[in-house]
């Protein structure tokens, strides 16, 4: 049986040592956004060497992936890896499907991670880790891809593949304001002073609350969000000028640059009309 844990070292790995076969049974690429958090089940997508603000635990549902953090350093092949936050690195998952899951690091639960174990062992470079997945949670991510998942069930999996099952407790009732103020942010792009204003808190005031009981920042909650109703308007085939217009990003380029820099990748792949995407706005 399969165990994900890495193989043996990290060294000189050609390419042809990790192509595995892809499953031709599997449904299209699936997303799952939540307002801290983003789940992709799916085939590989190629990436340059790059960075994300949001921390990421990857899984080779098929096989093996290379992984480096620097482009002159040994390549390391592994079945799963956690990239913390902001980390360069190129990974090459070339023929194996993946779960990527990417953690907002200013929400309840990149705290709860970083309270764990899950950045004390298998450093491979600064930021990269060695992950391990046990066989029953590897078999679950693959049924998942190949028979689907809710939301419900797709965070269940995000958990277990986080180790915080019993690690986040259920958040206690939200003060009125808090939950007018989200509100307010999934029905329009207001920043943090015309949120403030609208339910009468000053902005530092604000700030504290929301943190305090909704566990993510204000400010990365509404960016979050604003990247939320850019892939809406992306299924809906807007262009992607039209979509950051719409969504409060000044312009294209301050649209990709946000996705980019969130989650390593080219917006782009949401507005391929030739990729049929299977997505949860959960």
């Amino acid at each position: 049986m399969r165990t994900s844990r890495a193989l043996p070292g990290c060294g000189i790995l050609p390419r042809s040592e990790i192509v595995t076969q892809g499953n031709p049974d599997e449904l299209p690429p699936c997303i799952y956004l939540w307002p801290d958090r983003f789940f992709y089940l799916g085939p590989s997508f190629g990436t340059a060497r790059h960075r994300h603000h949001a921390a990421q635990v990857l899984v080779g549902l098929d096989g093996p992936f290379r992984l480096r953090g620097d482009a002159s350093a040994d390549w390391c092949r592994l079945y799963a890896a956690l990239i913390d936050t902001d980390t360069p690195h190129l990974a090459d998952a070339t023929g194996t499907g993946m779960t990527a899951l990417y953690v907002e690091p200013e929400s309840a639960v990149y705290a709860a991670m970083r309270k764990g174990d899950h950045f004390r062992a298998g450093a491979l470079s600064p930021g990269l880790y060695d992950y391990s997945v046990s066989p029953d949670l590897h078999q679950a991510l693959n049924h998942a891809r190949n028979q689907g998942a809710d939301c419900t069930a797709a965070w269940r999996l995000g958990l277990a593949l986080l180790r915080l099952q019993d690690e986040l407790e259920t958040a206690p009732e939200r003060d009125p304001r808090v939950e007018a103020a989200l509100s307010f942010i999934r029905g329009d792009y207001a920043g943090l002073d015309d949120l403030a204003r609208r339910v009468h808190l000053s902005p530092s005031r604000l700030a504290h609350l929301f943190r305090e009981q909704v566990g993510v920042a204000i400010r990365r909650y509404v960016l979050w969000a604003r990247l939320r109703h850019a892939v809406q308007y992306a299924l809906n085939r807007a262009s992607l000028t039209e979509t950051a217009h719409a969504v409060g990003f000044t312009d294209s380029a301050h649209l990709s640059n946000s996705f980019r820099q969130m989650f390593g990748l080219p917006p782009s792949f949401l507005f391929d009309r030739r990729i049929d995407l299977d997505v949860h706005l959960c």
